[in-house]
């Protein structure tokens, strides 16, 4: 097992400059508490507030979707009741800049950046085999559940035998988890821990945890 601290603060690569309808993060910020604050006012409607509170997910969903806005993750995506889902995404198309497409389908709630999300649907042929369009492209991915490349963790699907697990942590709490590339997961766990101690605004671990074998 591997363990690794990223900060909130400055130096991660590669990020999208201002000015190029990327919000500064004065705004992020901005966003991210009402978006917060959206997803615990809706899913208390249709969960126990405690079961809400204890999740901590309205939080998590806020960091996650942010980070999309900043054009650092590629997608956001969760399973949620198909009522809820459709009342969050109503209201979040008010909160998120037009860059952000917000969608969904059957309970699944999703937000992109097509120039973002665009650069992987055009790579591998696997996503548009019948030369399918941005939106088709990625409901397909959605409906098959292979989706990990579009969530910005480097893994197509979490079955993969070549992966390890990541571990997003605060202390002993487990934030979130995913499955990145056994090769090379440091890159996409320093860039989802980055995601979460933005909006956290403070310093987050992750956990490399190797795959177990039979």
């Amino acid at each position: 097992m591997s363990m690794g601290v990223y900060g909130h603060g400055k130096g991660l690569p590669n990020q999208p400059e201002n000015g190029e309808g990327h919000p500064s993060e004065a705004v992020l910020r901005e966003m991210g508490r009402n978006t917060e604050r959206l997803f615990r006012e809706i899913q208390c409607r249709f969960h126990l507030e405690k079961d809400v509170e204890e999740s901590n997910y309205p939080q998590i969903a806020a960091a996650e979707i942010i980070a999309v806005a900043a054009g650092r993750k590629p997608l956001y995506h969760e399973l949620l009741l198909a009522e809820e889902a459709v009342l969050i995404a109503d209201i979040l198309r008010f909160i998120l800049p037009e860059t952000v497409t917000v969608a969904c389908r059957d309970g699944h709630l999703i937000a992109y950046r097509v120039e973002q999300i665009r650069r992987i649907l055009d790579s591998p042929y696997f996503y548009r085999p019948g030369g399918e369009s941005d939106e088709k492209a990625i409901w397909r991915a959605v409906n098959s559940g292979a989706i990990g490349e579009l969530l910005g963790y480097g893994l197509r699907n979490i079955n993969d035998p070549n992966s390890v697990l990541v571990l997003i942590v605060e202390g002993e709490k487990v934030l979130a988890g995913f499955y990145a590339p056994k090769i090379d997961p440091i890159p996409f766990a320093k860039a989802r821990a980055f995601d979460y101690s933005f909006y956290f605004q403070r310093d987050l671990e992750f956990i490399i945890r190797q795959q177990k074998t039979n």
